[in-house]
């Protein structure tokens, strides 16, 4: 495996992750159909939230992953909210996920947060992963509605 640096996505350079975010999104299982301006303007908007945190993840200078989110209040605590993830395809299996992660982990504990949570499809190989890096199912159902045209 060769050396990992990380980068911490600000609003500045957060547009640089659009083509990894399109890569890995457009790509199975979940094959979105994101264009390039849906995806700068959600980059854009992460970067908007309060308490955002972010980090890109390169290796041989190229960016391959890159994982990000927000701090939250709770009663007792602050704990980050990871919204999205990913490592580009030809990348995948290759302990970088683990990596970004652990990474992720480090510096989100160093930032004050006491926990992280996420979502994710239980039938994606995204929740295997996570469930192999020590997370657990708190239980917890997303519901949505679509709205009628």
């Amino acid at each position: 495996m060769n050396l990992a640096m990380f980068e911490e996505l600000s609003s500045e350079n957060i547009l640089h992750i659009v083509p990894l975010y399109m890569e890995v999104f457009n790509s199975a299982p979940w094959n979105d159909g994101w264009s390039v301006d849906a995806a700068n303007e959600r980059m854009t908007s992460f970067a908007k939230y309060p308490e955002f945190f972010g980090l890109k993840m390169l290796v041989n200078g190229v960016a391959i992953g890159f994982a990000l989110g927000w701090a939250e209040r709770w009663a007792d605590s602050w704990q980050f909210h990871l919204y999205e993830m990913c490592i580009s395809p030809g990348m995948q299996g290759g302990g970088y996920g683990r990596m970004l992660l652990s990474e992720l982990e480090k510096q989100t504990k160093q930032r004050g947060q006491t926990a992280i949570f996420l979502q994710t499809g239980a039938q994606v190989p995204a929740h295997r992963f996570y469930e192999a890096c020590g997370y657990r199912d708190r239980g917890l159902t997303i519901m949505g509605k679509r709205y009628a045209d």
